[in-house]
């Protein structure tokens, strides 16, 4: 009886234990999540105003790519790729990219017409869940081998809780939030910690493996840094011999790999797109690989109550709490812990810190890339690591002496003032006045403890609270600096623009684009603005000055009358003016729509070019491109150039802003000498009647307006990267003023490009009544098809409205013809004299490939657990 009473209570202690860890858990969940909720309410942001909660990418790509996500999917469409966007777009690519999150649930029952409420929800539930990710690590780790004997149950709980919150509420992911396909990985990142520790001792190799795989299925790109923290951790990890550190790294080539082939169905086609992205608008090319941070900089982002850093290459956000900083300095203090373990995680903390603050290593960390705006993506490893030191050091708190408090103290007081001396930057004064106090506040406590003024649960309770008080003011000071004040509802549903962009009636075939926001998917059939761009249609636009982003981004703007006749686009609507050539304005602002322009005309999905075509590079300057497209286009050497060069003096050049040199003819590197109002103005006064056009690039994003007689001719409301800008017509004497804007802030360096021309009316009106001639009939999209046919006068390249992709396939009468790619990105097809119907067909390249890898990877998995099953059952 006795034992059997002894086995209820002692089943009931641990029901009990299991419930009061499970409401910890949730508690954490709950918390974070007011947080969100109640800093919402405050800032006015949907669905508690008219603000919105979104940011940066979250408003301007995810929220576009969802939408398109749930209308194909409640489409019912079978096809994986939309004629109907982006000019052509492979939606499971995209979708590979921005939709296999498991909480992609929460947009599918909101629907396509709730996608702002669905975005909100998911961001918060996500961010909310990295509390209680957190917590599972701290509860797990084997960092518990160096607590101190004497650290009492209830300590090293609130240690945890507050270390968890911590890291939910850190300035990476404050910053970052709106990144929501990069929330998954880091809910994921305090499993995968626990994963490699079991790893490291020979444990947990399916749960790595699963663990893995999910972080590469649901979102391959942050999947990278998931790799990169795996390493630096697994070298953490305490091997005790060489050989016991050899036989580890093959364990986890072997687990790693298989995780890989189980994601194979998304890595294979998403590794062949990422190879195959557009290198127009790369900087990689000219980033300063010597180039430092500033200390000043780095020190600051440790300070609560900081501004939002993003758009840079060294951009820091390391708050995780004041007390953090003093913490990892006392560890190193500690005798009781091992200094191998001391000086690998030094080590490790140093490589990181130099990664975030040296071009060239950052540029490693990014996966050989420069980020777009956003530096120091794999900072998040940084900040869990400074955790997990924190974690060791306050389990080990009573072991601190006095004059190692002092010390720590003391190097922090060093670090403010070499903030001071180092720092640039405009900061926010609240936060140094924040930082000091917090510091002192802790610096008191722990004196006051040591000298045994105050007890140890005394100073255990004023720590946790005032970190818990400095994360919620920090976070809420973040989260209201982050506020987006236009309406993202307003934007993205754009009621009355929606009206009149549906009266725009086409035929079949033609396409229509409108651009009014960031987001620049909605109500457009030929803008892309993701991760996965088709790197065939930027290389094409960028070399025809058709506008775009690096490569990531092209919008449906800057065209000449050729390029206006190559895409089959009839109508523009935007709120810019002079946003196209080869276009004439059908109707003016009225408060609805702005400005709608229809194309002078148009030569359907595809014409005839001649044979010649194929030794078009288009490598040049968009002017020679178009030029030598013409010509070699319709075999008619003997017409002048479409673009006739202006001649642009020294003198008609100016500066605002701007530090610049002339490197070339209208080429300038300049460096920025103000935060605002930096531009080069270049004058010009017209000699003669003629209708002007002006390429211009930055190698940041640049605007730009143009006034004729001090009219404005040209207006700019969204940046890009390059474009064919159409000035217009203009008389003898007239004069001409282009401002190119420049994203570039203080101290911030680029290249200006500036080419001014008069187009050719009659070689204009000859290539336009060639193509016209030669067209082919559209006869309509079936599935991943596109169909037409064509009476050819003779043996030639038809070109195609539809950028090159190698998973094209096409079909001249039925017999197979390999798609051709002109110049750098337009498809065409060899076709010989005669009458002909045409097929062009996609498939997503290597997603058969992706999923046979895939099969294997699951049956290999499958087959060692069948195993293992049948040996522990022998047992």
């Amino acid at each position: 009886m006795n034992v059997k009473d002894n086995y209820n209570d002692a089943q009931t202690t641990q029901k009990n234990r299991r419930y009061m860890h499970g409401m910890m858990y949730l508690l954490l969940f709950l918390f974070c999540l007011g947080f969100y909720i109640v800093n919402m309410i405050i800032n006015g942001q949907y669905p508690f105003g008219s603000h919105s909660f979104l940011y940066q990418d979250a408003y301007d790509q995810y929220t576009g790519m969802l939408q398109t996500f749930l209308e194909w999917l409640h489409s019912g469409d079978k096809s994986t790729f939309l004629w109907d966007h982006g000019l052509g777009m492979d939606m499971l690519l995209n979708m590979f990219y921005y939709c296999m999150s498991p909480f992609n649930i929460i947009a599918v029952i909101c629907g396509s017409g709730h996608v702002e409420l669905a975005m909100v929800i998911m961001i918060v539930v996500k961010a909310s869940l990295l509390a209680p990710s957190g917590l599972y690590f701290f509860r797990r780790t084997e960092l518990k081998r160096y607590a101190d004997e004497e650290t009492g149950r209830g300590w090293q709980t609130a240690v945890e809780i507050v270390l968890s919150l911590s890291y939910a509420l850190c300035g990476f992911v404050l910053v970052y939030e709106h990144n929501v396909i990069w929330l998954d990985g880091l809910i994921l990142v305090p499993f995968l910690a626990i994963a490699v520790e079991r790893m490291a001792a020979g444990k947990g190799k399916i749960a790595y493996t699963v663990l893995l795989a999910v972080g590469f299925i649901v979102n391959f790109y942050f999947a990278f840094y998931l790799c990169l923290f795996i390493v630096l951790y697994f070298l953490l990890q305490d091997w005790k011999t060489l050989r016991e550190f050899g036989r580890g790294i093959l364990r986890f080539l072997i687990w790693s790999v298989i995780a890989g082939m189980i994601a194979g169905v998304v890595l294979v086609p998403a590794f062949y797109a990422v190879l195959h992205l557009s290198g127009a608008g790369s900087m990689d090319d000219k980033l300063p690989w010597y180039q430092l941070g500033n200390i000043g900089n780095f020190i600051n982002s440790f300070y609560p109550l900081n501004k939002v850093t993003t758009g840079n290459l060294f951009n820091h956000n390391n708050y995780c709490g004041t007390l953090i900083v003093l913490l990892v300095i006392l560890l190193f203090f500690m005798k009781k812990i091992e200094w191998t373990w001391k000086l690998r995680y030094l080590t490790v903390l140093i490589f990181l810190a130099f990664a975030m603050n040296q071009a060239g290593l950052n540029y490693v960390l990014h996966g050989f890339a420069v980020t777009h705006g956003m530096g120091n993506r794999f900072a998040f490893i940084w900040t869990f690591l400074l955790l997990g030191a924190a974690y060791v050091c306050l389990l080990n708190i009573k072991k601190i002496w006095m004059w190692q408090a002092g010390v720590a103290f003391g190097s922090c007081l060093v670090l403010f003032l070499l903030e001071l001396f180092f720092n640039r930057d405009e900061t926010n004064p609240n936060s140094y006045v924040a930082v000091l106090i917090f510091i002192v506040a802790y610096f008191g406590l722990f004196v006051f403890a040591l000298r045994k003024s105050i007890k140890w649960k005394t100073f255990y309770i004023w720590v946790v609270s005032l970190w818990i008080i400095e994360l919620v003011l920090n976070g809420s000071y973040v989260l209201s600096a982050k506020g987006n004040n236009r309406s993202l509802t307003d934007d993205i549903k754009q009621t009355s623009r929606e009206t009149a962009y549906a009266e725009c009636d086409l035929e079949a075939g033609e396409r229509k684009t409108a651009l009014y926001s960031y987001d620049n998917l909605q109500l457009s059939n030929t803008n892309c603005y993701s991760s996965m761009a088709n790197g065939s249609a930027i290389d094409s636009f960028a070399s025809l000055g058709l506008s775009h982003y690096q490569n990531i981004e092209y919008t449906y703007r800057r065209t000449t009358p050729v390029t206006a006749l190559m895409y089959n686009v009839r109508y523009i609507m935007t709120n810019e003016l002079g946003a196209a050539g080869g276009y004439h304005m059908v109707a003016a602002p009225d408060g609805t729509y702005g400005y709608l322009y229809e194309a002078d005309a148009l030569a359907g999905m595809g014409f005839l070019l001649d044979e010649d075509i194929l030794n078009w590079s288009g490598e040049k300057s968009a002017a020679e491109n178009q030029n030598e497209l013409v010509m070699l286009g319709m075999d008619q050497p003997e017409l002048e150039d479409l673009f006739e060069k202006k001649t642009l003096t020294d003198d008609m050049i100016s500066f605002t802003g701007l530090d610049a040199a002339k490197q070339g003819d209208g080429v300038y590197a300049y460096t920025a000498q103000a935060d605002i109002a930096t531009s080069m103005i270049v004058s010009y006064k017209a000699e003669q009647a003629e209708d002007l056009y002006v390429e211009c690039s930055d190698t940041r994003l640049q605007g730009v307006d143009v006034y004729v007689n001090d009219q404005q001719v040209v207006s700019s409301v969204y940046p890009e990267s390059a474009g064919m800008i159409h000035i217009g017509n203009v008389n003898a004497g007239d004069e001409v003023k282009l401002r190119f804007a420049t994203a570039a802030v203080r101290n911030e360096s680029g290249i200006k490009t500036v080419a001014l021309y008069a187009i050719n009316e009659e070689t204009v009106q000859a290539f336009k009544e060639y193509v016209l001639k030669n067209t082919m009939e559209f006869d309509g999209y079936d599935g991943n098809c596109l169909n037409g046919h064509i009476t050819a006068d003779k043996a030639g390249t038809l070109y195609l409205a539809v950028p090159y992709n190698e998973g094209f396939t096409a079909a001249v009468d039925g017999k197979k013809v390999a798609p051709v790619k002109i110049g750098t990105g337009l498809m065409g097809v060899p076709v010989e004299a005669g009458e002909h119907v045409i097929t062009l067909t996609y498939h997503t390249p290597y997603l058969m490939a992706g999923i046979c890898l895939s099969a294997i990877g699951i049956l290999i998995l499958a087959g060692y657990l069948i195993i293992r099953r049948k040996k522990s059952s022998d047992k």
